[in-house]
């Protein structure tokens, strides 16, 4: 008898586990579902919200017509929203492109542009990159960041050419492209 009940207490233990897991495995793969799907899940809720009005007695059913009519008008704003978000987003230019970007860590270039192999970054100022003849280090560029707001200087990452004075914003400016 002893392992009988035994055996009944290991069974019904993992038994659960076994239940449980089986339900974390559908979960996840509706979780997985609904991430890959927002906009599906957006027109439920579309939907759903049509559907009902929530008022401070509860939650009231709609007829069929109001409901269609809401539904129509939410469908036709998502449509216009996503049209409008497209279309905007061809006109906006990535930042992350089309500037020059200087961190604490390091610079990072636009795609495209580049440092040339042959220089060397100057061990005396980071961002100044150039060549060294007869122990004299010559400065080719020099990349700095933007001046805090209400501080002399430009307020933009910028760079210099040939250790001149100018600020230099216009990336199309910049020399060495692959």
């Amino acid at each position: 008898w002893f392992d009988v009940g035994a055996s009944a207490v290991v069974g019904g233990a993992t038994g659960g586990f076994g239940a449980e897991y089986k339900a974390g495995l559908q979960l996840s793969k509706f979780g997985s579902w609904v991430a890959t799907h927002p906009k599906l899940i957006t027109i439920g809720e579309m939907a759903l919200t049509s559907a009902i009005d929530i008022t401070g007695e509860g939650v009231q059913p709609v007829k069929f017509d109001d409901f269609s009519k809401r539904f129509a008008i939410n469908l036709a704003t998502f449509g216009l929203t996503e049209l409008a978000s497209n279309y905007t987003k061809k006109l906006v230019k990535n930042p992350v492109t089309d500037a020059l970007i200087v961190t604490k860590d390091g610079i990072v270039l636009p795609k495209g542009a580049n440092i040339p192999s042959e220089f060397i970054e100057n061990p005396l100022r980071s961002g100044s990159y150039g060549i060294m003849e007869n122990g004299t280090f010559f400065e080719k560029i020099r990349i700095d960041p933007g001046t805090l707001p209400g501080f002399k200087g430009p307020n933009f990452s910028h760079f210099h050419i040939d250790g001149g004075k100018k600020h230099i914003f216009d990336i199309n400016k910049w020399p060495w492209w692959k």
